[in-house]
């Protein structure tokens, strides 16, 4: 398993039975599995077992005001957990390509996790929604965009940045009933001033976006 820069933490061993007398797993899964949940239960397990621990100065983001219905439209979508679809990866090429960041994607909020329904340069399909920069974002109506994190009091001393996200910019993606449920993003590995010609091509992705998820209208 690795976290969301790519850094293995946790390596899973492939075993054909378990036989010992006496011998104890944390969690055993069948061996057909498919692969991303295999590595979604298992990590599930881990936190489980040593919960997840962070720096005491972490800025955690703030609730938005009307969060259960937030959660409601998010939940609405039908897609947390659904696999990838070329829909969307095709929407956070785009990003990497248009903005020329190393990383980009398709972020929903949930209520103690961000998920990526689409992800580029990134190998999580999920981080904690406590130190997630989206969790920000979606406090922002017309955006966010955060041009050097070590600089930044929310961010400098998150593990995220740690592990390499030194910039970032979001657009909100927002449900039919004005609930933002999740961010159109971009990261870089360097501090990087996005300029307003970058931030309307990343607007009109979270479009895209919108576009598949509700089909066309206006928001």
């Amino acid at each position: 398993l690795r976290n969301v820069m790519g850094q293995v933490y946790l390596t899973i061993v492939s075993v054909d039975e378990v036989t010992a007398e006496g011998e104890a797993v944390d969690d055993a899964v069948p061996s057909d599995l498919d692969p991303a949940l295999m590595a979604a239960r298992i990590r599930g397990a881990v936190h489980r077992q040593h919960g997840y621990s962070e720096p005491a100065d972490v800025a955690h983001p703030p609730t938005p005001v009307r969060e259960a219905d937030r959660l409601r439209a998010l939940q609405a979508t039908g897609i947390l957990d659904t696999p990838p679809e070329e829909r969307f990866d095709r929407i956070t090429r785009d990003a990497t390509e248009r903005l020329g960041t190393p990383m980009a994607t398709i972020s929903l909020v949930d209520s103690d996790r961000q998920w990526f329904k689409s992800r580029q340069g990134v190998d999580e399909t999920e981080t904690p929604r406590e130190i997630s920069f989206c969790g920000h974002a979606i406090n922002y109506e017309g955006g966010f965009v955060v041009g050097d994190a070590r600089l930044d009091p929310r961010f400098s001393h998150n593990p995220l940045v740690d592990g390499g996200v030194r910039s970032y910019a979001g657009r909100p993606i927002r449900s039919p009933d004005g609930h933002v449920i999740g961010m159109m993003c971009v990261m870089d590995h360097s501090p990087r001033d996005f300029g307003e010609q970058e931030l309307q091509h990343l607007a009109s992705l979270r479009d895209q976006v919108e576009q598949e998820i509700w089909g066309p209208g206006p928001r």
